[in-house]
This record gives structure tokens, sequence and C-alpha cells, in this order.
């Protein structure tokens, strides 16, 4: 409790304001503490504590320090390429597989499998399975109480290339893909395997990214052909047209807000869409964005490729310059 209390006194001294084109930001970068400014993956783990993955390594943020950790099994190519926080540890993808961080131990355990290849996402089902896409090997299940691990070799289509791996509220296990013919599929858990969702589009909609809203609505971020939303029927619609709004092109995160508007995270920034009224704006003005996050204290991390990380507070007052 004294950590999360720390890092909300920390935090709260940089004052922000969500506002519609009305805010300014507070960043973090190589000089501040980053071992690298392009910064793919932001978590918070239980004692509230932020982590970055970046180009060039893991760190973490307690509100005044960044702190960076090696991996020494690494090398000199400590590229951090997924993040997800549990329990008393974080798992850290990186090039050659997976790593898990425990807190009490403080070390990094490489998990036990022939896992060799960038993961490109990680996410944690109701059972406390950890789901692992990579961009070489298609898709993993790691059980960590019995620490059996599976392969699921069912993305040959796509040369074995997925984006995202994404839990839903029912515990579905998705996929999507930016290459190959099939770029959304769902696990047949009688079969214990990913089939190709039957989609009702013409052409192909490859993602790099998926997400569900607290209505239980399937959204979809494209690498050209902007937000979609995925029906239950299979019938995809278009929500944010970047060929209409000039805006929108090669989303890399999704996150929905707790006003309920969904924050797409792509080249052009971010962009903030009310899926209520259809209404949008961009509602920040970095270039690159690849990670959003909301912390337990209300604040927005936003990660980049160029510049580093961006935090905006709940406080009511806008950043001050130093």
């Amino acid at each position: 409790m004294r950590r999360i209390a720390l890092l909300f006194a920390c935090v709260c001294c940089f004052v922000a304001m969500f506002a519609q084109n009305d805010y300014r930001q507070r960043r973090i970068t190589m000089n501040d503490g980053l071992t690298a400014n392009a910064v793919r993956n932001i978590v918070q783990d239980k004692h509230g504590y932020i982590w970055f993955g970046t180009d060039n390594g893991l760190c973490r943020y307690d509100g005044r320090n960044v702190l960076p950790y090696r991996i020494p099994e690494l090398g000199m190519n400590q590229y951090v390429s997924s993040l997800i926080a549990d329990g008393d540890g974080l798992y850290v993808g990186t090039e050659k597989g997976v790593f898990f961080l425990s807190f009490e131990r403080r070390r990094f355990e490489k998990l036990p499998a022939d896992l060799n290849s960038t993961t490109s996402s990680m996410c944690i089902d109701k059972e406390g399975n950890l789901w692992i896409s990579t961009l070489k090997q298609g898709v993993w299940r790691y059980m960590p109480y019995t620490r059996q691990i599976k392969h699921y070799d069912d993305f040959k289509t796509s040369g074995d290339v997925v984006s995202q791996v994404f839990a839903d509220n029912s515990n579905q296990i998705w996929t999507v893909a930016n290459s190959g013919p099939v770029f959304v599929t769902r696990l047949n858990r009688l079969q214990d395997r990913f089939e190709p969702v039957m989609l009702d589009c013409e052409g192909g909609y490859n993602s790099l990214c998926m997400t569900q809203t607290r209505d239980g609505r399937i959204w979809l971020g494209t690498w050209e052909n902007g937000l979609m939303l995925l029906h239950p029927d299979g019938k995809l619609e278009r929500k944010i047209d970047p060929e209409t709004t000039k805006i929108g092109w090669h989303i890399h995160a999704l996150y929905q807000r707790q006003d309920d508007e969904i924050c797409i995270g792509c080249d052009d920034g971010i962009i903030s869409y009310n899926p209520k009224s259809g209404e949008w704006y961009r509602m920040d003005d970095s270039r690159f964005v690849y990670a959003m996050l909301g912390d337990t204290e209300g604040g927005f991390w936003i990660g980049t490729f160029y510049g580093g990380v961006s935090y905006l507070s709940p406080v009511g007052k806008r950043f001050e310059d130093d």
C-alpha cells in the first residue's frame, strides 16, 4: 500500500486534464532514464509501479525515477516486444521468447518451451493460462501452475505470423493477423484448435489489434482500413475510414476509457471515438502511438515509437513546464 500511495502522490505532481484538444503533456524520455524512446508496451503491476517495454530493454517507473532491468540471457539485444503483469510477477516478451520476472526472487526465468521467436502479444484467460502470439511460431498456451506449454500450429496460411491473441469477456480466445488470407481466428475449445472466423466483407482487412468494449462488442484496429466493428454474424462495419477522415492509418492499439470512448493509437497519434454517437476527434498530437494504459489512479499513459512516454493526469489542471 505504501508503494501505491507513493506512486499516486508522485504522479499527481503531473497536472493535466482530459479535454478535447485542450491539454498539454508531460513526457518521459531517454533524458529521464528510459533505455530507448521507442516504447511498445506499458503495464502496471499490483504494487502500482508502471513498466515500459522499450526497444532497448525493460524499465520500471516509481513516480520519480526510471529503473532499467536487463535480462542476462538476451545479451546486447534487450528488445522487449510485449508485457503483461500477473500477480507477483511480470511476463516479458522478447525476440527470444518469454521470460518471467518474479518480484520476490528478483530474477528472470525463461518459460520452458521451444518458443524462441518474437512475441507480438500476450493475454491471460479466466483460468489463469497465458496465451502468447508470435511473429514466426503461431500461438502458444502456457499453464503456470503445471508449467505445461502447448504450441498451436494453425497459422500456416499467414506464415505463422500472428499480430495479437485476445481473451474476451466470455473467455473466448481470438487472434488477428496482419498478413495472409485469414486475419481473424477463434479457438474451437472442443477440438482445441484455432479456426478461421467467417466474415461478411469484401477483400482483406488485415489487423494489428482487437479489443472488446464493455457492451460486449468486438473491434478491430486495421492496417489500412481504419477502425472496424465485428458484428456477431461476421459482418464488418467500418467506423473510422482513413480515406474519408485522413487520419487513422496503421492502428497499433485500442483502449476503452472509463467514459466508454475508444482511444485509437495509430501513426497519426490518438483518436478518441464515441461508439454511441459516432463522433471522433484527435485527442493527442503524438505520432506513432504503440501503447496505451489507464492506471488504477485514473492517469493515462501513452507509449510512442519515437517520443518516449506521455502521461496525462486525472488532476484537473494542465501540465506545467519545468
